[in-house]
């Protein structure tokens, strides 16, 4: 009889265990990362599919990106996920568990990626909801037992969901943090403290696998005029305004800075000089053709100098690059203003 018992609470306790390790891991100061994966690696420990993955939800292209995948070829790259397809994409947009117990069968999903995929017939998703949305999917395919899973391991796999979801808010947070102290906040682009590491570590990058980089160092033109004339707090629209437009200009991989007072620097990795012309003359004619219009109507232009320096020709040093490109500007500032040199004393004009 206490055999028997024994037996029947064993599941009871195992999981109790199991959800016990989940929530102490969540009190783990350190990576957030590795809290996640080492989370998802007990939770494949404890249910043992063929292969347990985490879908993280990308808010901006509404698509879920695979971040942490476990089992068999689980290192094959996987493509992004639009919202409503497979089943991980049902879940996410409706925000309620699914259990598929034949994919294959299922009108729905048998033309889904996981369906085509050798072996795989059963597939639970279950939605990672933090405090306002959906913030993701875990999702498991196979391996389950002859009979399925039970309510009780469908309700344990919610619970998982639950204490990854506060893991996930966590990082979250901690980045929203840390870019705080990244960032300008008039402009909303990064700061000098920022760029002295982003230089070290272009140069770093730069150096390993043989690219070219530019940096553009670039000063707005009688900005006190503009201070003096309308204000600081009209002064800071301007330059809030300039950083947007500085920030259409560029491409995805290139990074912009306020370096300070009107001062800009843009860091444009895998960039010939040449090709760093091309921008800072594009960049040149969208400000020139800017206007900022105040709250009584009134316009206000204006033009910047622009100083050119890359790696490796003008400096394999952050500071004496930094520094060449500075010099290059100011030999415009000093002179014509509105206009364009290369550091070593060229000039930029077309």
């Amino acid at each position: 009889m206490k055999s028997t018992e024994s037996s029947e609470l064993k599941p009871q306790l195992d999981r109790l265990t199991f959800l016990h390790e989940l929530g102490k891991l969540l009190a783990v100061t350190g990576d957030s990362q590795d809290v996640l994966r080492t989370m998802m690696e007990k939770a494949n420990d404890f249910f043992r599919p063929r292969r347990l993955s985490l879908l993280v939800l990308d808010e901006e292209s509404q698509t879920l990106c695979p971040e942490i995948v476990l089992g068999p070829q689980a290192e094959e790259p996987r493509p992004r996920l639009p919202l409503g397809e497979g089943v991980a994409g049902w879940v996410a947009e409706r925000g309620e568990p699914l259990l598929v117990e034949d994919i294959r069968n299922d009108p729905r999903f048998r033309a889904s990626p996981v369906a085509q995929e050798t072996g795989i017939r059963s597939v639970l998703g279950v939605p990672v909801r933090g405090r306002e949305a959906v913030l993701g999917v875990i999702e498991l395919a196979d391996g389950l037992t002859e009979d399925g899973l039970s309510e009780e391991e469908v309700l344990t796999l919610v619970v998982v969901a639950d204490y990854v979801a506060a893991a996930l808010e966590g990082t979250r947070h901690t980045k929203r943090m840390l870019e705080l102290t990244l960032r300008d906040d008039c402009t909303g682009l990064y700061n000098a403290r920022h760029l002295d590491q982003m230089l070290e570590a272009e140069i770093h990058r730069s150096s390993r696998f043989g690219h070219e980089f530019s940096i553009i160092f670039m000063d707005l033109d009688h900005f006190k005029g503009v201070n003096d004339a309308y204000g600081h707090v009209v002064g800071s629209k301007v330059l809030g305004t300039i950083g947007e437009l500085v920030k259409s200009q560029l491409r995805l991989i290139d990074s912009p800075f306020r370096y300070g007072g009107d001062e800009f620097v843009l860091l444009l990795p895998q960039t010939s000089r040449e090709n760093a012309l091309v921008l800072v003359r594009r960049l040149q004619e969208a400000l020139n053709a800017w206007v900022f219009v105040t709250g009584d109507g009134r316009n206000i232009r204006m033009t910047a100098s622009y100083g050119v320096a890359s790696y490796p020709a003008d400096s394999s040093t952050a500071q004496a690059l930094l520094r060449a490109a500075d010099q290059a500007m100011y030999r415009i500032k000093s002179t014509s203003r509105d206009g364009i040199a290369l550091a070593g004393g060229e000039s930029g004009a077309p």
